[in-house]
């Protein structure tokens, strides 16, 4: 199989996938600071320490980045948001509680779990139809280094 550039003719080409990881690191590492400030009440000194992790991504390799999969977002967020305070309701009940608050908090639990379901549903099927193909032909994809056209041998 070729794969120089169809542009350019070019040799120096890689796929695209291969290209976006050499531009991605995983970064961590620790700080520590101290402070010392004057106030009317005298001095006073002051220390901290934190950690950070994170990636690191090149403005070349956020350029070729492959098709993202859709998680959990805002509208499961929103069924969590109803669900919690109607099980907390339901839960709170006991054994005493009257019919109208049981069928109240029944029904905001099975809102809740619905909405969150009906999106499960929707990310499910968006990332095995839409991003799964996307992904799939992104990996077949070169980049070429001399031009910075993108082709599929």
């Amino acid at each position: 199989m070729n794969y120089s550039c169809p542009k350019c003719n070019s040799e120096n080409t890689q796929r695209l996938d291969i290209a976006y990881k050499s531009g991605v690191s995983n970064v961590s590492g620790t700080t520590n600071n101290i402070g010392v400030g004057m106030s009317s009440s005298g001095l006073g000194i002051g220390v901290s320490e934190g950690n950070f992790s994170g990636t690191q991504e090149s403005l070349f390799s956020n350029s070729i980045k492959p098709p993202e999969k859709k998680s959990a977002g805002c509208i499961t967020g929103i069924g969590v948001f109803i669900l919690i305070p109607f099980i907390i309701v339901f839960l709170g009940m006991g054994v005493g509680g009257n019919f109208e608050q049981f069928m109240f908090s029944l029904t905001g639990v099975l809102i809740g779990i619905g909405i969150i379901w009906i999106d499960r549903l929707q990310r499910n099927r968006f990332n095995r139809d839409e991003y799964e193909p996307k992904y799939r032909a992104y990996q077949k994809k070169f980049i070429c280094h001399r031009c910075g056209n993108i082709f599929q041998p």
